[in-house]
């Protein structure tokens, strides 16, 4: 039988005396951390390996949109624990701190706002939300967040936003009285009890808002207009909710199955929660701005850029396109460095979406964005 190489545990793993599955370029611990996994010299040993290494970037890969069986999870991911994936790059107290975004290097792009800068920006604010209808999925709702579990709220304004975008002329008025009914109706819901629930209850507003803040009706701006408050209240609270259920381990399930697919469902959970916050921050700038030339910026999160992270179909999927290199995890006032250190194709759309809001559209065209290609992100 012919030696082969003992791989030993990686140093970070060694270090924190913890059992590491000895994947390569990186174990699983240190891809879950975004950590430097480097290993010792090997040493002969004659141990066969039976059994293929079924790592994210070695395993099966599956089409996008495809249906069958995914492919097994070794047991090296059964020594994955709660507290490491509490410790994940996404999971960490700081990453949900509200970081400021100083306007001084570009308010003067908008002041006073461009005319195809705020259609664009609606627009653009549009697509988040009407994809999900057309798609199943937009950059603002996750193709997974409501797979399972479809809440009132959210059941009421994905029936709206299907009204609203099969409406003609003559029942236009009658989708704006639906559109206000609903807004009024949520305001009178009870509490969310649950981090799903203010998610829920953030995104049947955000969707009613859209449609209103930026409707032609005199009469439904000014009604919606009223409602962001809540927006503003909502947002906080479901963000505070979302960083408290990380620290304290409830924002996985107690005794995960399979801790690569609760890793990427957790992910999907905080994620979704910066996106919302975002979104419904640009939501009330770009009114503002449209009202009264008015630049307020709330502030910026730290969110996912890269492309193909959040359209990842499967953990598996996901997991092999956050190994295979750095996921543009950042602060949104640091997304400047992506124009010269990433391709746009390399940025997912939510982020060229937040790319324009910040440095404009001379920013973009720039970075190699066509300027049609700006009316069109999705």
């Amino acid at each position: 039988m012919a030696p082969t190489l003992e791989t030993k545990a990686c140093l970070a793993c060694a270090k924190s005396k913890r059992k590491c599955g000895k994947q390569v370029p990186s174990c699983d611990r240190c891809s879950i951390r975004q950590a430097d996994c480097k290993y010792p010299p090997s040493r002969p040993t004659c141990w066969v390996v039976s059994d293929y290494m079924n790592t994210p970037s070695t395993a099966p890969t599956r089409t996008k949109g495809s249906q069958g069986p995914q492919p097994p999870l070794t047991s090296s991911w059964h020594s994955v624990t709660i507290t490491d994936l509490q410790s994940a790059w996404f999971l960490t107290p700081d990453t949900w701190v509200i970081s400021p975004v100083h306007t001084s290097d570009f308010i003067a792009m908008f002041l006073p706002p461009s005319a195809p800068f705020l259609q664009r920006s609606i627009k653009h604010l549009h697509l988040s939300i009407t994809d999900w209808v057309a798609k199943g999925r937009s950059a603002l709702i996750h193709s997974q967040l409501y797979a399972d579990n479809l809440p009132r709220p959210i059941q009421d304004a994905y029936t709206t936003l299907s009204t609203y975008l099969t409406r003609t002329p003559q029942t236009d008025h009658i989708v704006q009285r639906i559109i206000a009914s609903r807004l009024d109706q949520l305001t009178h819901d009870a509490p969310p009890t649950s981090l799903r629930a203010h998610i829920a209850r953030v995104h049947a507003l955000l969707v009613y808002l859209t449609l209103g803040l930026f409707s032609p009706s005199p009469t439904l701006r000014a009604h919606s207009s009223t409602h962001l408050p809540l927006l503003t209240s909502w947002s906080a609270a479901m963000l505070t909710t979302a960083a408290h259920a990380a620290a304290t381990g409830t924002l996985l399930p107690p005794a995960p199955a399979c801790p690569a697919t609760a890793l990427w469902h957790a992910w999907i959970l905080a994620e979704t929660v910066r996106r919302t916050w975002m979104l419904a921050s640009s939501v009330k700038a770009v009114y503002c701005m449209m009202a009264d030339g008015g630049l307020q910026c709330a502030g910026g999160l730290m969110f996912t850029t890269r492309s193909g992270v959040w359209d990842a179909v499967s953990a598996w999927e996901w997991m092999g396109v956050c190994a295979a290199g750095d996921v543009g995890f950042m602060e949104a006032g640091q997304t400047q460095r992506l124009l010269w250190e990433r391709r746009p194709e390399e940025v997912d759309c939510f982020g060229r979406f937040m790319l324009e809001a910040t440095f404009g559209a001379e920013s973009m065209v720039k970075w190699g964005v066509k300027i049609e290609e700006l009316d069109d992100i999705h």
